[in-house]
């Protein structure tokens, strides 16, 4: 409510207190009810559209909002938070923001991924294959590797 009265908003004080209001409302919005971190995360997803180039603590910020958004008990808040965030950086065509558009899009994926069944055929040591799903009631250990890991010895 202080922003909105001050006479010239298009000053650079204005835009500072409006940067410290918004980034300290998502910061405490983890100790807020369900319907304050709605409200917040609205506001800050309309701050970041009107930011032509947002700073790397409002980056951070948006990081943190989803984050806390994913302690409500419907992850579909976060996951819609997540993917708002990223079309709002995508669509400013800014290559710094490549790698926090994955990131916001990759945090929705994992939300979503929750509780579904991963689809995995693969190839086993003797050369026959199976799907995970044939494991279903198994412990399984996934090692995951790549070519140019190295293993040191000791």
């Amino acid at each position: 409510t202080a922003l909105k009265n001050l006479p010239d908003r298009d000053n650079d004080l204005a835009r500072q207190l409006e940067d410290a209001y918004i980034h300290s409302s998502v910061l405490l919005m983890g100790n807020a009810g369900p319907e304050a971190q709605r409200s917040t995360m609205q506001r800050f997803i309309d701050y970041l559209k009107t930011k032509a180039d947002p700073s790397e603590t409002d980056l951070k910020m948006a990081l943190l909002a989803g984050q806390n958004l994913e302690q409500l008990a419907d992850s579909k808040i976060a996951i819609q938070a997540y993917q708002d965030l990223a079309d709002i950086l995508a669509a400013k065509k800014i290559d710094r923001f490549d790698l926090w558009v994955e990131l916001l899009r990759g945090n929705a994926v994992r939300l979503q991924s929750i509780g579904k069944q991963i689809d995995l055929k693969a190839t086993a040591l003797d050369g026959s294959s199976f799907d995970l799903v044939s494991l279903r009631g198994k412990h399984v250990l996934l090692y995951f590797w790549a070519t140019w890991d190295r293993v040191t010895e000791v």
